[in-house]
């Protein structure tokens, strides 16, 4: 099987041109696609600081280290943001068409052709303070289903949504939660500002089929950012 292609890890003209175009296609299309403008709000500062070093650095013969080194950390901050804002926004979003995505820049998801319906199961989840402003996520299945190694995630199953609040009266919907993390990744790290240290934060979270439905959403968990 071919592998997919991350086009965030591509060259640097390549990388340019599609963070560039992506977000001009999601402030374009942000009603149409559901898009949260707080979301875009936050992606500019990124896309124009990225903008300012390449426009530097793209100059090979002219660009000193502390450019190249500049520009290396601004793609990077823009990346970190991007991972979960793709996921979320654009390659899990019904909104959008695989005619969408693929204007975007992007690969839709291969259909599978076994259907992989709703998960029958919720997650059992674990938070664990993990340095300063960071709580990491754990998440395991029920003993008795079956699933990959470890009890990771049921059969099925690629990844689990997390869903978090910061304050002390979360919403009574999961769906009215402010903040989502997909991640098929065991030991997620969730960090917050400094400022939020010492400030409630409650979790709810949900398996997500292979098929792209999510199951239902287990119970919250609160605790106190460190």
């Amino acid at each position: 099987m071919r592998e997919r292609k991350d086009i965030l890890n591509g060259k640097l003209p390549v990388y340019d041109k599609f963070v560039n175009g992506l977000y001009s296609k999601a402030n374009v299309n942000q009603v149409a696609w559901d898009i949260p403008a707080s979301s875009l709000s936050a992606y500019l500062p990124l896309l124009n600081k990225w903008n300012q070093k390449w426009s530097v650095s793209k100059y090979k013969k002219k660009a000193s280290t502390v450019d190249r080194a500049a520009t290396t950390t601004a793609r990077k901050n823009l990346t970190k943001f991007l991972r979960p804002f793709i996921q979320v926004h654009i390659m899990r979003n019904s909104e959008l068409s695989d005619a969408d995505i693929i204007k975007c820049g992007l690969q839709p998801y291969r259909k599978s052709k076994r259907k992989s319906g709703k998960p029958k199961a919720t997650p059992w989840m674990h938070y664990v303070v993990k340095g300063s402003h960071t709580i990491e996520a754990f998440y395991r299945q029920a003993a008795s289903e079956k699933g990959v190694a470890g009890r990771g995630k049921p059969v099925h199953v690629a990844f689990c949504k997390i869903a978090y609040f910061i304050g002390e009266e979360p919403p009574s919907e999961p769906e009215d939660f402010p903040r989502i993390i997909i991640t098929s990744r065991n030991g997620t790290p969730i960090k917050f500002k400094a400022a939020d240290a010492r400030k409630k934060v409650t979790f709810i979270a949900c398996w997500v089929s292979s098929g792209n439905i999510d199951g239902d959403w287990c119970r919250p968990q609160s605790m106190y950012i460190p």
